[in-house]
């Protein structure tokens, strides 16, 4: 992925007033390390399990809470599981046709300066003016200019699927999403966005 595509999407990283969150990644099962943690006892486990089905997700102020909330009650509901495998292909499908548009603007661009140089080369064999034809320094700042107003028609459009798929993970009650506002106002900016992206690093492994 371009290093501009590759940046809208890090400058999503950030703690929404706007409802801008990391974006959505998801993949599946839990991790090795989970299963052998309630293995080892089967009724922990079920109490366990029991536990966390009574939790108000809204009411989880801690990544341990949030973790062992969606490994068992979320992991165990085949319908949210299939609903965040679609979210995630939306949001698969959509950077991949923003990035084929960055590239097919790139490459009109290296056409568009190929055909110039060669109308350029031709006017210089047959002796004819080319004094008139933008100059490689007005070409680059078309070039720029074309790629400011693609990259912020992306981010603008990425912003909307955030803020989408944001208030869709909040629909499912997923932790730090869903949280009212007494819980999310007692932690910082930036541990807010820890704990989503922890929260978002087991729904991959969830959803492989």
């Amino acid at each position: 992925m371009s290093n501009a595509i590759s940046e809208l999407i890090t400058g999503l990283n950030k703690r929404p007033t706007t409802h801008i969150e990391s974006e959505l990644s998801t993949s599946a099962s839990a991790s090795p390390t989970s299963t052998r943690r309630y293995a080892k006892n089967e009724p922990e486990a079920g109490n366990a399990v029991a536990s966390s089905a009574s939790i108000d997700p809204g009411s989880i102020s801690s990544v341990e809470q949030a973790v062992l909330y969606l490994r068992t009650v979320v992991a165990g509901d085949a319908a949210v599981v299939s609903r965040i495998r679609r979210m995630k292909k939306h949001q698969d499908d959509h950077e991949a046709l923003w990035y084929k548009g960055r590239e097919e603007l790139l490459e009109k661009h290296r056409l568009r300066r190929e055909g110039r140089q060669k109308v350029a080369d031709m006017l210089k064999i047959l002796g004819g003016d080319s004094s008139s034809a933008p100059s490689i320094e007005e070409d680059l700042a078309q070039e720029q200019a074309d790629l400011e107003v693609y990259d912020q028609k992306v981010h603008k459009a990425m912003m909307n699927m955030v803020k989408s798929l944001s208030l869709e993970l909040c629909d499912l009650n997923i932790p730090f999403y869903c949280n009212r506002d007494t819980i999310t106002d007692d932690i910082s900016d930036d541990c807010l966005l820890r704990n989503r992206q922890k929260v978002l690093d087991v729904l991959e492994e969830i959803i492989k």
